[in-house]
């Protein structure tokens, strides 16, 4: 399989460099730690924009209420140095 496989894919884990077709793309929620997105928001931001009827986007991104939608204030970040971004 390696003599298949393009240097820079023979990695033990493949982090494609941003702006690679395949590098996600973080949330535009500046608190929000996910990183695999749809036109700009992570899965949970993106069905509160849909619950709150679809609001203007630009507006709705920029109000602080809406920065913790789907997560809990009860979860640690990951102790892995690293791992996330998040406090």
């Amino acid at each position: 399989m390696l003599g298949v496989l393009r240097p820079e894919f023979r990695v033990e884990r493949f982090v494609p460099p941003a702006g690679h077709f395949l590098a996600p793309i973080p949330c535009r929620i500046p608190a929000c730690p996910r990183a695999n997105t749809s036109k700009g928001l992570c899965t949970f931001h993106d069905m509160a924009w849909r619950r709150a009827g679809r609001p203007e986007r630009e507006a709705w991104l920029t109000d602080p209420v809406n920065a913790a939608a789907g997560l809990s204030p009860n979860v640690a970040s990951c102790v892995v140095s690293g791992c996330c971004q998040w406090p």
